[in-house]
């Protein structure tokens, strides 16, 4: 559903990049992959389970030209979510997740 969102949004994407976390699959991610095989879309996935692992996988999505980056819904993540948005670089056009929709405001 997130796939065919974005593409909703930004007709003609190019490559758009997965993060997950290979210690807690989740179904979304398999869902993400199934869409992207169903339209064509080329699709890049970048896996972490550390913070540091987060920073190697963003750098991965960008040298592997992902203008939007997924990221699987994930307990881990959530709790990384403000490195996560400070990793995504004004090239990323398009940065979903439940992590954002948890992130509060910024204040100023």
């Amino acid at each position: 559903m997130r796939l065919e969102l974005l593409r909703e949004l930004m007709p003609g994407i190019g490559m758009v990049g997965l993060l997950t976390n290979p210690v807690n699959p989740v179904p979304d991610a398999d869902g993400v992959l199934a869409a992207a095989d169903v339209l064509s879309q080329p699709l890049v996935v970048a896996q972490a389970s550390t913070s540091q692992e987060i920073e190697t996988a963003f750098e991965s999505l960008l040298r592997r030209k992902a203008a939007a980056i997924l990221v699987a819904s994930d307990p881990f993540f959530n709790s990384r979510r403000a490195q996560i948005i400070a990793l995504a670089p004004r090239s990323i056009k398009y940065l979903s997740s439940t992590v954002l929709s948890n992130m509060p405001a910024k204040e100023g």
